[in-house]
């Protein structure tokens, strides 16, 4: 089959050619998988710093709107009548729809006020939340299920 000397040289040629070309395009695949995967990390890495600053920023917004409603002047003075201490609160709740219940719990961890879950009366002082808030700190719960509401709640609470 490869006797004569055209077919000797076609071969040859192929070769010649091929091999560089295919040399050439294993390096060339092996160069661009590396940059796509640098590139998708880079974007990964910058996507996720985007998304921890939005994440922060969204929760010192929920600390904020949880001290200003600890700093209403109503819920401050312990002569307040519970209809007067829920009008503030449903006001809270109507400015700031993100919310679905807000409680006023004494000291001794009992519902004194709430808005909306019929829980008034019920003691809450186990909860981890309500011992750290009666510390003096603002204390944004981790997500847990609430056996109150029946569905996963995060707890914000703040001394008043």
């Amino acid at each position: 089959m490869f006797h004569t000397l055209r077919s000797k040289l076609l071969i040859f040629l192929i070769l010649v050619a091929f091999i560089p070309m295919i040399i050439v395009g294993i390096i060339s695949y092996n160069a661009q998988k590396q940059e796509i995967t640098n590139s998708a990390e880079r974007s990964l890495a910058i996507q996720s710093t985007s998304l921890s600053v939005e994440i922060t920023r969204f929760l010192e917004e929920r600390l904020k709107d949880i001290q200003t409603l600890a700093n209403n002047p109503v819920l401050m003075d312990q002569d307040s009548e519970a209809l007067d201490i829920r009008e503030q609160m449903y006001k809270f709740l109507m400015i700031h729809n993100i919310y679905f219940d807000s409680l006023y719990i004494t000291t001794d961890g009992t519902v004194a006020v709430e808005t909306e879950l019929g829980v008034l009366g019920e003691d809450l002082s186990e909860r981890p939340w309500f011992e750290e808030a009666l510390k003096g700190n603002i204390v944004i719960s981790d997500i847990y299920y609430s056996s109150l509401i029946d569905t996963p709640a995060l707890a914000m609470a703040s001394p008043v």
